[in-house]
């Protein structure tokens, strides 16, 4: 991978939980600035576990990791340029209504009122909770908790979007605006890094994919070349029969991976 100096790079990273149970073992990758990341595996293969690192809230037991070029844990600023979505929305739910959730994090930017009101109107509206502002964000489905998580850490735009499992929970319709939004962000600049335990839609608009299996990463490198290794899938026990349908539309000389956004509309035809 070329990009310069890299945004991450992370050297023989492992982790080891209290009850001694071992999450990640020796995880080197390099992620760029301004590129768009799958981490992809079954459940328990050590995704999260990445994704908290990450973003600077968990240590890792042994290994380092750079973000630009400064040791991560060293790093000043690091909250306000990184943003979590995670696995379960609760945890990240501090406020008692959607309204605060979404405020939240501009407002300890300092913030004007009438900037917090115009970012609140087009976040709301941009993850269809508008009509969600006044409700308790630990009393809505699945969903749109999803979507309120994901709302709240977009309402202060930050540098750098890690979401665990984003999908999980959406419909069809959802998954799809939320593909295009990150997308944008990524054109922007912005850098995303987002996991799934499957070989669903997401991944074909991502630029690289790393695959975790039992805490190991087996796999690492473009998008493109990942998914058409039906061999390298099956191996870390993902799903590929959703892939199958995908493939058709590869055979397409004139598309590549990553999918452009107006592929987004065939999908919804196959």
């Amino acid at each position: 991978m070329d990009c310069g100096t890299p945004l991450y790079i992370c050297r023989d990273v492992s982790y080891t939980y209290p009850d001694g149970s071992a999450a990640l073992d020796n995880v080197s990758l390099e992620i760029c600035r301004g590129t768009s990341t799958a981490i992809i595996g079954v459940n328990g293969s050590g995704k999260s576990t990445l994704l908290l690192i990450l973003s600077g809230l968990l240590n890792p037991s042994k290994g380092s990791i750079l973000y630009k070029g400064v040791p991560l844990d060293k790093y000043r600023g690091l909250r306000r340029e990184v943003g979590i979505v995670f696995q379960n929305p609760e945890d990240q739910f501090i406020t008692s209504t959607v309204y605060e959730e979404i405020i939240f994090g501009p407002r300890q930017l300092g913030l004007e009122d009438d900037e917090l009101e115009s970012i609140v109107e087009e976040v709301s509206n941009q993850f269809m909770v508008k009509d969600l502002l006044g409700k308790s964000p630990f009393r809505l489905s699945g969903g749109e908790k999803r979507r309120v998580a994901i709302a709240s850490i977009a309402s202060y735009d930050p540098e750098i979007f890690i979401l665990d499992e984003p999908f999980q929970d959406l419909s069809l319709n959802y998954k799809i605006m939320l593909i295009k939004y990150l997308v944008n962000k990524a054109r922007e600049g912005h850098t995303i890094i987002y996991s799934c335990n499957d070989t669903d839609i997401p991944i074909f608009f991502v630029d690289y994919i790393g695959i975790l299996y039992r805490g190991k990463l087996i796999a690492y490198g473009e998008a493109g070349d990942i998914i058409r290794d039906m061999d390298l899938l099956r191996s870390a026990e993902l799903d590929t029969s959703i892939l199958k349908t995908f493939y058709r539309l590869l055979d397409n000389e004139d598309v590549n991976i990553p999918f452009s956004i107006d592929i987004l509309d065939k999908i919804l035809d196959l």
